[in-house]
């Protein structure tokens, strides 16, 4: 009995020590507690994209054009030497802005394109024709105006 006693004061004595080994079901019980109760660093979210969608714009024939025939076929004309087609639409009828687009504009010390006039155009009911020469030729705009607007309703090349 004494022995039995003995035992027994052991087991308690290790017990209340902490010692002592744990079964398997009792070391995973203690790594699934572990598991639920750490925290993770709060996740960043990347930063949201944003599109941004070129503003399209529609240039009304009626409404635009050049309060003179010079200033419409200048205001062509700088559209075309910075190849603008969207630039050239408030100056000249879409016919136009085809034909003066097919050629890159070139200006350099041999090719420049000098302003000559406008003046009224017999061939054409209430047109006129502002004129640009370079060496080797000439740039004419054939100019309309409609309701008390002038636009580039044509355009001619011609070389000498």
């Amino acid at each position: 009995m004494r022995r039995v006693l003995f035992i027994l004061a052991s087991v308690l004595s290790i017990a209340a020590c902490g010692g002592g080994s744990k079964s398997v079901s009792e070391e995973s019980t203690t790594t699934s507690s572990a598991e639920v109760t750490t925290t993770q660093a709060p996740t960043t979210l990347p930063p949201r994209s944003t599109t941004t969608v070129p503003k399209t714009t529609t240039t009304d024939p009626l409404k635009s054009g050049g309060e003179t025939p010079e200033q419409a076929a200048d205001g062509f004309q700088n559209a075309w030497k910075a190849s603008s087609r969207e630039g050239a639409k408030p100056w000249g009828d879409q016919a136009a802005i085809d034909v003066m687009f097919r050629t890159a504009y070139t200006d350099t010390d041999t090719l420049e394109y000098k302003f000559q006039s406008c003046a009224a155009n017999p061939g054409f009911n209430n047109a006129m024709t502002c004129s640009y020469t370079y060496h080797g030729g000439s740039l004419h705009f054939i100019m309309s105006n409609a309701v008390g607007k002038w636009r580039v309703s044509r355009v001619q090349f011609i070389a000498d």
